[in-house]
């Protein structure tokens, strides 16, 4: 029997486009008051506009939970498929807690309201770079790392994508010496990336205090789905979720690690579902001969419905 998981995307996967062929979907009118309550602005607006907002992490990360949320409702309410687990990237975990059942869309959106804002300030307060690292055994990029590392400047791992591509974050200078390290340690590329902070490493230690503090106000509903959580790649435990959400935001995302264990849990297909289609690339780098598919378009609605259909994911 063939088993279902959801992939949703993470920061970096926005673009002016997402979710404008959606516009006038009822599942889209019917959160649009709520989602301006909530974020005290029109978020539709501003990912179609060119101001350059979406690209600032305070706009970045409920812009793609907005998009990725209301893409899996037109999904899940119009063909109902039957999903066993999900998983998000970093800022896609939101999403995948939505999907699980665990917390309510509103509560969600408020969360994700805090989060951008604590990770936006705790990039002003300690300022950080990210750098791709391609072609290296993670072990040996784990090694540069600490050679990188001097004094208070430290570097550590925070994405562990697929075989062999690895993000690196910390304090400018530790990531700025890692990259030639690299280089000389035979990597295929490794670059800086265009980040606006050092995320998911511990210079993001000071935003933790206050998504705990709002977690604390946001309660725990049942657990529909399973959903396997980036800090561990396990399946989520109720009693463990917000402990583990905070500790997300210094810890590294482990996406090939979770898709490994999905699979030896008894995963088979894998929609990706929101902006860009990243993931699916991930997936195929991981294990290939697994069937994916992204839905991010109006217009691919009727192919995935199909995907679905031929799979015995729908009726």
């Amino acid at each position: 029997m063939n088993h279902l998981g959801i992939l949703f995307a993470g920061q970096g996967a926005q673009s002016p486009s997402m979710g404008q062929s959606f516009l006038k979907h009822p599942v889209f009118l019917a959160s649009l008051s709520s989602m301006q309550r909530l974020l005290g602005y029109d978020v539709m607006q501003l990912i179609a506009s060119n101001d350059g907002r979406l690209n600032q992490t305070l706009y970045t990360q409920p812009s793609i939970f907005v998009i990725s949320s209301l893409l899996w409702k037109v999904i899940n309410e119009t063909l109902h498929p039957r999903v066993e687990g999900t998983v998000g990237f970093s800022l896609g975990e939101y999403a995948a807690l939505g999907a699980s059942e665990i917390f309510s869309f509103e509560s969600l959106l408020r969360l994700i309201q805090v989060r951008a804002t604590a990770m936006h300030e705790a990039s002003t307060q300690n300022p950080g770079k990210m750098a791709a690292i391609l072609g290296l055994e993670t072990s040996v990029v784990q090694d540069l790392c600490q050679q990188a590392s001097q004094g208070d400047e430290i570097v550590t791992l925070a994405n562990l994508n697929c075989p062999g591509q690895v993000v690196i974050s910390g304090h400018g200078p530790a990531v700025e010496r890692a990259v030639p390290l690299a280089t000389a340690k035979g990597a295929r590329r490794a670059v800086m990336l265009n980040v606006s902070g050092s995320f998911h490493s511990p210079l993001m230690m000071s935003a933790q205090q206050k998504l705990n503090e709002a977690l604390t106000k946001e309660p725990l509903q049942t657990l529909k789905t399973k959903i396997y959580l980036n800090v561990d790649a396990l399946p989520a435990d109720l009693n463990h979720v917000k402990k583990k959400m905070v500790e997300q935001l210094v810890s590294p995302v482990r996406f090939e690690l979770s898709i490994r264990h999905m699979i030896r849990d008894g995963f088979t297909h894998f929609l990706e579902i929101g902006p860009g289609t990243v993931l699916q690339g991930l997936v195929k780098k991981i294990a290939p001969e697994i069937p994916v598919i992204s839905f991010n378009e109006l217009s691919e609605f009727e192919s995935v419905k199909g995907w679905l259909l031929q799979y015995g994911f729908i009726q």
